[in-house]
């Protein structure tokens, strides 16, 4: 039979009672220390500047080409369509106009936005903050104002508006995240256009802009198409009512040469 004998002090380690013995008599440094580890990392979070993102989800669908016929379509779902669409959603030209539509160069709440201090950082960790204060930033950040008016695409040439913009361009695609839409049984048509930025209403005014310039290209695109088409169609009947006139003339000359009877119209 084995018999366990409990070891003596000093041979075995401390026993339970001197190690709590040991902690009562270190007890506020112990305190002392973990409160400020904690206000430490507050500090560090509340440092830390605030970034809001906002999101809109755009749906791509069919379209029709005209100069191809009417019954003709781009389906959404070809890899290739929808991608350009990504593409045209990130794109310089698109996002120049933005940033021409906001006034974005001149616009201090997007070049340096005002954060909140480090002390209104704390009290809103802990929740002390305010009511009143949270409800307020909420509706500022819903009331936007509304874009009457899309800036019209660069001028071609113009070089020196693209480059005195092309640092904005670059602080706003920066921000940007912009990314189709899986659904559960595969692609979707859908893409989501999120936005981070310190002060939210400059990220939903942005945002809500890029769906309206990208919906005004679409439309833009798609009237030069019918234009082309219109053109394409009108120079076709031309060139088929000239080859009528010159048939109907090598005709004429050809009865005249071989002397035949000119036919009244309706006569065989």
């Amino acid at each position: 039979m084995i018999n366990y004998v409990e070891p003596e002090d000093g041979e075995g380690g401390l026993p339970l009672r001197d190690y709590w013995r040991a902690v009562r008599k270190h007890l506020w440094l112990i305190i002392g220390f973990s409160v400020f580890v904690t206000l430490l990392m507050a500090v560090y979070m509340a440092r830390k500047p605030d970034f809001y993102e906002t999101r809109a989800r755009v749906q791509v669908d069919s379209e029709n080409n005209p100069a191809l016929g009417p019954n003709s379509f781009i389906v959404s779902g070809d890899p290739s369509y929808f991608g350009t669409q990504l593409q045209i959603l990130t794109s310089t030209n698109l996002l120049h106009r933005v940033v021409k539509t906001l006034d974005l160069e001149h616009d201090e709440a997007f070049l340096r936005p005002q954060g909140h201090s480090t002390w209104q950082n704390l009290l809103r960790m802990f929740g002390l903050e305010g009511k009143r204060q949270s409800v307020a930033k909420i509706q500022a950040a819903e009331d936007v104002p509304r874009i009457d008016s899309i800036a019209p695409a660069p001028e071609e040439g113009n070089l020196t508006e693209v480059r005195r913009l092309a640092p904005h361009v670059g602080m706003l695609r920066g921000g940007l995240d912009v990314r189709a839409v899986k659904g559960r049984s595969g692609e979707t048509r859908l893409i989501d256009v999120a936005l981070q930025h310190r002060d939210p209403q400059v990220a939903t005014r942005i945002v809500n802009t890029i769906v309206k310039v990208f919906v005004r290209l679409n439309q833009e695109r798609r009237k030069e198409s019918g234009v082309t088409a219109g053109e394409f169609l009108q120079k076709r009947i031309a060139e088929l009512q000239a080859q009528i006139r010159a048939d109907k003339q090598r005709l004429i000359d050809y009865g005249k040469r071989h002397q035949f009877i000119a036919l009244e119209p309706g006569q065989d």
